[in-house]
């Protein structure tokens, strides 16, 4: 059965290309959307049984299911920072008719007063756009006019109307004018997550990289003062009844801890896009400027092999001669480093500008490339270290940092004596040796202890006896 629907106007809604339909037809709404969809029910925002629809349209429109999922529903705004398994899994939800529920449903349906006007002009009619039904949207993206609202039921066939009429009242309040400018560069920053128009600079946004970029703008390491700085900004910025209007509160540290300081993955794409604007917007501050990120990082070392990810949960800051702020670190692996930055593909790993201490990995790498038959010099070229290096560890000397090594053999017997191999109760035994461990290696008291599981970026500050033991995650 072909379908011959009325050709999409740009930027419209699926929702309202089959509104304009049975306008057109003056045919039932039940026997259009099943004829159509091969169910009753069309969501405005999120229709499904686009694969079936995509059949039925084909003879004039020409597009696959995916297609329109694509340039005529909300899904590509919602599928923004979403999980690849996420994405898949609602792109076949709207391709299938499987009855899965949704919940990015505003309760109006909105419009532009100026673009209604431009689109009687140009097409005699006005129908529903895309980017007017952004959820926090609150102004038009492409005049800055503030939408207008028009209730209408989510289900096309619960109305005794199809007709998308566009009669409602402006439920926003009023905002000044610097107010419409920060709203209209918000709008603008989501109708690119709408058109997948992605930012190669955000392209794996989310608070980590908020943290990373806000540490590069000057602000510092510390999470409570970190916020609170960030928080003082963002006020100074954003007022409440912007805050109010993009989404459902208007306090700012709620919006900072879901930014910058959420445990878990941000999907409201207002949020992104609040974040973005705000980072854009505040100067770079070179004294302050981190450009290492707020951690826990990878181990440069080729030669590592590590139970953790990120084993290395701590850094020194020190600044050099210029006052330019870098991080020294010892991994448990025993290299040690020091890094400016890390990769622009990766946050995570640092960038090595000089080698402090290479760590026992490399002697095995010297002393395993040496038993085969290779040259000093051509082992040289191939770690890319100098020969006088490759002949200290041949020579019997180490390339480690010997007071460390001596401490931690020292933490290795008393973890190996304790109970169960008890961290906690081994550093209650001997809480100087673990306070100076803690001091000069903490990484290796958090991701390395024989015979005990892994841990994670935690440590433990013992008190004197008769005290809580107190612990701190992540920052000192």
């Amino acid at each position: 059965m072909n379908i011959y629907l009325p050709q999409p106007y740009p930027d419209e809604l699926f929702y309202s290309v089959v509104a304009r339909y049975i306008t057109y037809s003056s045919q039932s709404q039940y026997k259009v959307c099943f004829d159509l969809l091969d169910h009753y029910v069309l969501n405005p925002f999120l229709p499904q049984g686009l694969r079936t629809a995509s059949k039925r349209t084909w003879a004039g429109w020409h597009m696959t299911g995916e297609e329109i999922a694509l340039l005529l529903t909300m899904y590509p705004f919602y599928r923004a920072f979403t999980s690849s398994f996420k994405k898949d899994r609602m792109l076949a939800s709207l391709l299938e008719n499987n009855n899965t529920r949704f919940y990015f449903l505003p309760k109006d349906l909105r419009y532009c007063p100026t673009c209604k006007k431009n689109d009687i002009a140009s097409y005699s009619e006005t129908y529903w756009k895309r980017i007017h039904q952004m959820k926090g949207v609150a102004v038009c993206p492409d005049h800055g006019d503030l939408l207008v609202s028009a209730r209408l039921p989510h289900r096309i066939c619960a109305s005794s109307s199809t007709e998308p009429t566009l009669h409602g009242q402006t439920a926003a309040p009023t905002f000044t004018q610097d107010e419409k400018v920060q709203l209209l560069a918000i709008a603008r920053r989501c109708r690119n997550f709408l058109n997948y128009d992605d930012d190669s600079q955000w392209g794996s946004a989310g608070p980590r990289l908020y943290q990373k970029i806000a540490m590069e703008k000057g602000f510092c390491t510390g999470p409570m003062e970190c916020e609170r700085q960030i928080v003082q900004k963002f006020k100074e910025m954003y007022s409440s009844v912007i805050l109010n209007a993009l989404g459902e509160h208007s306090d700012a540290e709620e919006w900072i801890k879901q930014i910058f300081f959420s445990e878990v993955v941000i999907i409201n794409p207002v949020a992104h896009a609040v974040a973005q604007e705000f980072l854009t917007t505040l100067p770079n501050d070179s004294d302050k400027a981190i450009l290492f990120g707020p951690g826990p990082w990878k181990c440069p070392n080729p030669y590592g092999q590590h139970s953790s990810q990120y084993p290395i949960k701590r850094v020194t800051t020190v600044r050099d001669k210029h006052k330019k702020l870098y991080a020294t670190a010892i991994c448990c692996c025993g290299f040690s480093f020091a890094f400016y930055t890390t990769g622009p593909s990766d946050i995570s790993l640092p960038q090595v500008h000089r080698v402090i201490h290479y760590g026992p990995t490399w002697e095995d790498e010297i002393r395993k490339l040496n038993r085969a038959g290779i040259e000093n010099d051509k082992i040289a070229h191939l770690l890319k270290i100098s020969i006088k290096t490759v002949g200290r560890v041949l020579s019997g000397l180490s390339l480690s940092n010997s007071s460390h090594i001596t401490l931690r053999r020292q933490w290795d017997k008393v973890i190996e004596s304790a109970k169960n191999h008890n961290k906690l109760e081994a550093g209650l035994v001997v809480s100087k040796l673990f306070k100076k461990l803690k001091k000069v290696d903490p990484n290796y008291l958090l991701c390395h202890s024989p015979g005990s599981k892994r841990y994670g970026a935690r440590y433990y500050e013992f008190m004197p006896k008769g005290q809580k033991v107190v612990r701190h995650d992540r920052y000192d």
